[in-house]
């Protein structure tokens, strides 16, 4: 059986898996996002393939494994909102 290895350092994104007793490694792919034109439910399929990707090409130790990628886009009226920098964009952003 592959090893399951979750592209993700997202803390809320292993509580899931361990909450569902899958035995699983974390490997966080250093992926750049960058959000185009598409829509916020196609955007963050393509944003976690590439984050596999990237982690596949970069790390060929997980060759051979099941690697779990995702991501999460925040749609405010028709524009992503991508990761905040800072306290102050996060505010502005759950101010929207």
């Amino acid at each position: 059986m592959p090893t399951l290895v979750l592209a993700s350092s997202s803390p809320r994104r292993q509580e899931l898996l361990t909450n569902l007793g899958l035995p699983f490694s974390t490997a966080a792919s250093e992926y750049e996002e960058q959000f185009d034109h598409r829509p916020p439910r196609i955007q963050a399929l393509f944003l976690a393939q590439q984050k596999v990707a990237h982690l596949l090409r970069h790390s060929p130790e997980h060759r051979g494994a099941l690697v779990l990628g995702a991501d999460t886009c925040i749609d405010v009226d028709g524009k992503i909102l991508g990761k905040p920098s800072d306290r102050q964009t996060a505010r502005r952003y759950l101010q929207q």
